[in-house]
């Protein structure tokens, strides 16, 4: 129950004065003003998601430095951003407990159709097993786990492995694990009927690196299942100029702190651009193809994405 769950997510303060407080319903997370035991100040709301933004510069110390060496995927940004901006939408403190709700209900609608319509190609044939590669705080995991009989959400950042445990604690058919490659999971080949990575492959920083990643979902896929990515196929010009990533690195290169470049929406995070003839001439080494590709709407101005939905041939 996600009564439970609220539990853990936030503690009974000690005092104070009457704020706004939280309910669950089967509809999701729900504030009413009024006398409660859950008070959803600021700070509260903060540790439902990790330290509070006082904390977060010794604590993105300590984790920064336990896992500085673990290759190119830049773990310590992504601990960075699992903190202060955990739903990648900017959400002020005040606003959480309705960006996370709303985050759930939209991750359920958008599995429900991706589902549909992988039926409508008849993959995948069994629905005992899924994995959601970059699970954030495992919205689309937990989706996923009303599909199948269990859900496994995996993600480089120990935080937001953190933070999905404790928002998911009453889904008993999901778990939760850190890891910046599948391959230390040492799952076996042939392991899910089915595998998303959502806004995951796109993310990381170079293109060199995308194909080795689509190589390790393919191992793990059964062979009368589908795995669903998507990928921006094109980006203007002008989008290409204003990435953030590169006022990001020029900033931090100037030692401009990490907190005040994610109080100003920007990160280390660049979108690769994969045309539809890239993304198949990938695959084609590993075994797969593109089954069908849709149209998938992007947050950004001036990108096209798509949502590839590939089988092994």
């Amino acid at each position: 129950m996600r009564e439970q769950a609220a539990e853990a997510l936030f503690p009974q303060p000690a005092g104070g004065p009457e704020v706004e407080t939280l309910s669950l319903s089967s509809g999701g997370l729900v504030s009413r003003p009024g006398k409660g035991a859950r008070h959803l100040s600021p700070d509260n709301l903060a540790n439902m998601i990790g330290p509070t933004r006082a904390n977060i510069a010794s604590h993105f110390a300590s984790t920064s430095g336990e896992r500085r060496n673990q290759g190119p995927l830049e773990a310590p940004e992504w601990e960075h951003l699992a903190l202060v901006d955990p739903l990648l939408n900017r959400s002020d403190p005040a606003g959480w407990t309705r960006a996370l709700n709303d985050h759930l209900n939209q991750s359920e609608s958008e599995i429900s159709r991706l589902m549909i319509r992988a039926r409508s190609f008849r993959r995948p044939a069994s629905w005992n097993r899924c994995l959601d590669f970059g699970c954030g705080v495992g919205a689309f995991t937990r989706a996923l786990a009303k599909h199948f009989h269990s859900a496994c959400g995996i993600d480089i950042s120990q935080n937001r492995i953190g933070q999905a445990k404790e928002i998911n604690r009453d889904v008993s058919n999901c778990e939760f694990v850190c890891a910046s490659d599948i391959d230390e999971l040492l799952f076996p080949d042939n392991s899910f009927d089915l595998v998303l990575s959502r806004n995951t492959l796109h993310n990381l920083p170079s293109k060199a690196l995308i194909e080795p990643f689509l190589g390790k979902l393919i191992r793990v896929l059964k062979p009368d299942g589908v795995l669903l990515f998507n990928m921006p196929v094109s980006m203007t010009r002008w989008r290409r100029l204003l990435r953030r990533r590169r006022v990001w690195r020029i900033m931090r290169a100037l030692g401009v702190p990490r907190e005040l470049l994610s109080r100003a929406g920007l990160h280390h995070m660049q979108s690769q651009v994969l045309s539809e003839d890239e993304v198949s001439g990938m695959l084609e080494p590993h075994g797969a193809g593109v089954c069908t590709a849709d149209h998938y709407p992007s947050s950004n101005r001036g990108v096209s994405m798509k949502m590839f939905y590939v089988v092994k041939k």
